[in-house]
């Protein structure tokens, strides 16, 4: 239930990329540095409104791990253990939207004034969003800055800039802009989707612009910390914008990777030895890179299957329709941010180890023919009974 205790009015005033010499607050000043006062906390912002929300029932029985070679690290191991904080990122997220005056803010979301810097960590009390000392380059009225210092990274994007953004009420995203770090062809279709337009503020982390009403949210701060029906509210969003719910998903993708890591070397192989089994089946290539954000959608609605190596890539499913199938080909540790959103985002999940596999190898990779035949065999069934077939190669189903 969202509940707005306070929404400041403003003007917005067409600005240019060029600092004005007659603002007060900063007129003399061309750099800004990073001053020995940091807060710990936001103590002079106001709340604007706050969120808390949990799946009911609980998202259960979407996951398979295929075989027994997976070897599930800690962090990855709590998130399918209930009371654990790892588990509640899957079931549960709250929020805390605010808004403070008269601010700085830099690509990386360094939120600072010329006189202390808000040195807020993330979920696990980290910091992501580090103060560089840097230049000013621009003031604006209403900004929305949400983001890390990783941003610049197509999944962390989704999960952390676009699922959070969309907790600011509308009225406030509909005259702000956004600051965003990373390519534009990344970022100017998403932000539409949340009513930015083209209304886009592209920083570094050494670049700020002054902002007279900035909105953020914390409690916690954005890295990791908004899965759960944050993020699988955004896949409903994204579906509707991109008018997605009259696409059939009829084929089983492989996601051909452009590089230069986690590259599937034997995507023919698999194609040609799963059609002389089963000639039923439908494959299409997905392709890295479009020329838009609306032809990757189309393409993903159209799957019922996707097959790739785990990482950023597959953050992209989350444009496919409710109780479609990701097989995820994963090294023996696999990608918990990745297998989270499929979760929440009402996709089936199978993870298929392969114990040579490496995220961060340069070279194309071989990976076990048979072994992703069974596993697409597997999504098949899932997607069309909705439930799991009675096999013995798995050793955890959540």
């Amino acid at each position: 239930m969202l509940i707005i205790m306070t929404i400041t009015n403003f003007i917005i005033r067409v600005q240019t990329a060029l600092i004005r010499l007659d603002i007060e607050l900063f007129s003399t000043y061309s750099e800004i540095k990073l001053s020995k006062k940091v807060f710990s906390f936001f103590p002079d912002f106001e709340i604007i409104c706050k969120y808390n929300e949990t799946f009911n029932p609980p998202k259960t029985k979407m996951l398979l791990l295929y075989e027994n070679d997976t070897t599930l690290n800690t962090f990855a191991n709590n998130g399918f253990l209930p009371q654990t904080p790892e588990y509640n990122d899957i079931q549960h997220f709250h929020s805390t939207v605010i808004h403070g005056r008269n601010m700085f803010v830099s690509g990386d979301n360094a939120i600072c004034t010329l006189k202390y810097y808000y040195d807020i960590g993330d979920r696990n009390n980290l910091t992501v969003s580090p103060f560089f000392n840097g230049t000013i380059v621009g003031e604006y009225e209403s900004v929305v800055a949400i983001g890390h210092l990783y941003t610049a990274i197509y999944g962390h994007f989704i999960n952390e800039i676009m699922a959070p953004s969309q907790l600011i009420p509308a009225e406030i995203r509909k005259k702000s802009y956004i600051v965003v770090q990373g390519n534009r062809s990344m970022c100017e279709e998403l932000v539409r989707v949340l009513d930015f337009e083209d209304r886009i503020i592209y920083l570094t982390c050494d670049q700020f612009v002054f902002c007279r009403d900035l909105y953020t949210v914390c409690d916690p701060r954005t890295h990791g910390g908004y899965y759960g029906p944050c993020l699988g509210n955004l896949s409903i969003v994204v579906r509707k914008y991109f008018n997605l719910t009259k696409i059939q998903p009829l084929y089983v993708g492989l996601h051909k990777r452009r590089g230069p890591t986690r590259v599937i070397a034997n995507l023919n192989e698999i194609i040609n030895f799963s059609k002389n089994l089963n000639e039923s089946i439908q494959f299409m290539y997905v392709p890295d890179i479009t020329n838009t954000t609306l032809e990757i959608a189309k393409i993903h609605a159209s799957l019922r299957v996707l097959v790739g190596s785990t990482g950023s890539n597959l953050i992209r499913s989350i444009y496919m329709h409710p109780f479609t199938c990701v097989v995820q080909i994963c090294p023996p540790s696999f990608n918990f941010a990745v297998t989270v959103q499929e979760i929440v985002c009402n996709l089936y999940s199978i993870v298929v180890t392969e114990p040579k596999f490496s995220f961060r190898e340069k070279s194309p990779q071989y990976i076990n023919i048979t072994k992703t035949y069974k596993a697409i065999n597997i999504a098949l069934y899932v997607t069309e009974h909705h439930e799991w077939p009675n096999i013995s190669e798995f050793h955890l189903l959540k």
